[in-house]
C-alpha cells in the first residue's frame, strides 16, 4: 500500500472505538466528533491521527488488526444497505413498501452510489453525518492498508477524490445517429444505471419500435417512464423526494426531435453527478479528516493572500511543506487524483474479487504437528474446494476477519492452519490478527465440514 503512517502518527494517541456488533455505527460519530454528535467543539472536525483500534462490547480480545479490518468490512456493509445507498439496477425503488428492507437487500457483485440528496434527506435525519462517516471509513481503510467488501461506482469516486471524468475516444466512435457526447455520457451512465443508459440510448437513436413498440418520441419517453419535460425524478416517489429541473424553466420546456439530445446529456450528467455532488463532497470531507487534515484548512500564500482549503492551490501548498508529515499526505492525494487510474483505486479500495483456492492454499503454513500431506488438512482443503464463491467469502472472514482481500490477492498474505488438542466436539477457531486457524484433528471429513460450517455460522473466531 503506498500510504504509510509515519512516526509522528505512530507515536498519537490511538482511536479506540467500542462498537456493539449488533449497532456497528452507534456512537461513532459522537467519538470520531462528526457532526452535532462530537463529543466536543474540540473533538469536531478535528484531524484523525493515530492507529484506529476497535473493542467489541462483550468480546475478549486486543485489537491486533483483526478488530478493525472486521468492523471496517461491518461498517461498510451497514452503509449500502441501508436506504442511503442503491444499486445501480434499484432507482430508490427498495423505498417501496412491497420492496425488501435495506438490511435484507444482498451485496452479490454489485456496484454502489448513494441515492439522490433528496431521497437521503427524506430517510434519515442524519444523513449527511452519516456521508462523512462513510468518508472517514474510506480513510481509514486506505491509511491501514485494509480493503472494504463493497464495490462503490467508479463515477461516485470520481467525484470524492475530484478526478476528472474519463475522456472521450480520441476517434469520436458513438453509436449510429448518436453524438460523440451524448455516447461518452451513456458509457458512463451504464455503469451506475444499466437500463436508463440502454432507454436513452435506443431514444437517441429513435429505435421507438425497436424497444418501446411505439411510433413517436412522447410515447417513447412514458414507456421508458421519462419525464415528457426537461424534469428528472429523483426517485419513483416523487411524493416523497419531488423531481429536479435539468435546466432553468425544465418544467416547462417540452422534449422535442430536436432537443432529445440535450435531454439525455443532462439527464446522464445529472445521474452521474448533480444528484451526487453533495454526498460526494461529505464523504470527501471525512476522508480527508483522516488522509490529509490540512487540506481542510486554508493557507496564506506568500504574498499574505488566502488560499482556499481544499483547493488545487492548497494542495500544491502542502506538497512543497517543510513539514514531512503534511507533504506524505499532500502526495497522497495528489496520488489518488493524478496518478492511479479508476481501476487501479477500485482495486485498492475494493481489493481482489476473486478467491482463488489454488492460491490460499498455497501461501498456508502448517504448526503443531499438522504438515500438507496430513489427512485433516487435505479433508480441509477437499472441503474448501468444493464450497461456492460465497461460502469462501464468509470462511475468509472468517479467519481474516474480512471477506475483501487485498488488491494482490493471497500473494503477500499467509495463512496458518495450527493442530489443537481437545473434545472431538470443539469447533474450529480463528486468529483473525494472525490469519489463522484453530483446527482440532477430526475423525472424518464430514464432521470437519460440518463443525467448520457451524463455527463460520456462529462467528465465533478468536479475535486475537
Amino acid at each position: 500500500m503506498f500510504y504509510r503512517i509515519d512516526q509522528e502518527q505512530e507515536d498519537a494517541d490511538p482511536i479506540v472505538l467500542t462498537i456493539a456488533r449488533d449497532n456497528v455505527s452507534q456512537g461513532v460519530c459522537r467519538r470520531l466528533g462528526i457532526g452535532l454528535e462530537a463529543e466536543s467543539d474540540e473533538t469536531r472536525e478535528a484531524p484523525l491521527r493515530g492507529f484506529l483500534m476497535i473493542e467489541f462490547k462483550n468480546e475478549e480480545g486486543q485489537d491486533q488488526g483483526g478488530l478493525r479490518r472486521n468492523w471496517l468490512e461491518l461498517a461498510a456493509k451497514h452503509f449500502v444497505r441501508s436506504d442511503l445507498f442503491m444499486s445501480p439496477t434499484e432507482d430508490a425503488t427498495h423505498l417501496g413498501s412491497q420492496a425488501p428492507s435495506a438490511d435484507q437487500r444482498g451485496l452479490g457483485g454489485r456496484r454502489w452510489q448513494p441515492a439522490p440528496a433528496k431521497v437521503c434527506s427524506a430517510v434519515q435525519g442524519d444523513w449527511q453525518a452519516q456521508f462523512m462517516l462513510l468518508g472517514s471509513i474510506i480513510g481509514f481503510s486506505l491509511r491501514h492498508g485494509e480493503t472494504l467488501p463493497v464495490r462503490f461506482t467508479q463515477s461516485f469516486m470520481r467525484l470524492v477524490l475530484r478526478r476528472p471524468a474519463p475522456l472521450l475516444a480520441a476517434d469520436g466512435t458513438s453509436p449510429s445517429q448518436c453524438g460523440p457526447e451524448t455516447a461518452h455520457l451513456l458509457a458512463q451512465l451504464k455503469e451506475v444505471d444499466e437500463t436508463l443508459a440502454q432507454k436513452l440510448t435506443y431514444i437517441s437513436k429513435s429505435s421507438y419500435q425497436d424497444i418501446f413498440g411505439v411510433e413517436t418520441l412522447r410515447e417513447a419517453l412514458q414507456a421508458a417512464g421519462l419525464k415528457q419535460e426537461f424534469v428528472a425524478g429523483d426517485s419513483k416517489d416523487p411524493e416523497l423526494t419531488g423531481s429536479t429541473e435539468l435546466k432553468p424553466g425544465g418544467m416547462k420546456c417540452q422534449v422535442t426531435e430536436d432537443n432529445k439530445h440535450e435531454f439525455i446529456n443532462l439527464l446522464a450528467e445529472f445521474n452521474l453527478t448533480a444528484s451526487l455532488t453533495q454526498q460526494a463532497d461529505l464523504v470527501r470531507q471525512g476522508l480527508l479528516r483522516v488522509i490529509c487534515p490540512g487540506l481542510l484548512v486554508a493557507g496564506r500564500s506568500d504574498d499574505g493572500k488566502e488560499v482556499s482549503a481544499d483547493s488545487d492551490e492548497r494542495l500544491s501548498q502542502l506538497l512543497k511543506s517543510n513539514d514531512v508529515e503534511e507533504a506524505a499526505q499532500a502526495e497522497v492525494v495528489f496520488l489518488l487524483k493524478h496518478t492511479f487510474s479508476d481501476s487501479e483505486i477500485d482495486r485498492m479500495l475494493g481489493g481482489e474479487a476473486k478467491i482463488d483456492v489454488k492460491q490460499w492454499r498455497s501461501c498456508t503454513k502448517y504448526e503443531g504437528g499438522y504438515d500438507r500431506e496430513a489427512m485433516v488438512v487435505q479433508h480441509f482443503w477437499e472441503v474448501v474446494s468444493q464450497m461456492t464463491a460465497n461460502e469462501c467469502s464468509q470462511l475468509l472472514s472468517f479467519v481474516r476477519g474480512s471477506s475483501a482481500l487485498p488488491a494482490d490477492g493471497f500473494r503477500n498474505l499467509s495463512f496458518i492452519i495450527r493442530r489443537v488438542a481437545g473434545s472431538p466436539d470443539r469447533l474450529p477457531g480463528a486468529h483473525t490478527c494472525e490469519f489463522s486457524l484453530d483446527l482440532p484433528e477430526y475423525s472424518s471429513k464430514e464432521v470437519l465440514e460440518q463443525k467448520l460450517r457451524r463455527a463460520m455460522a456462529e462467528d465465533t473466531f478468536g479475535q486475537i
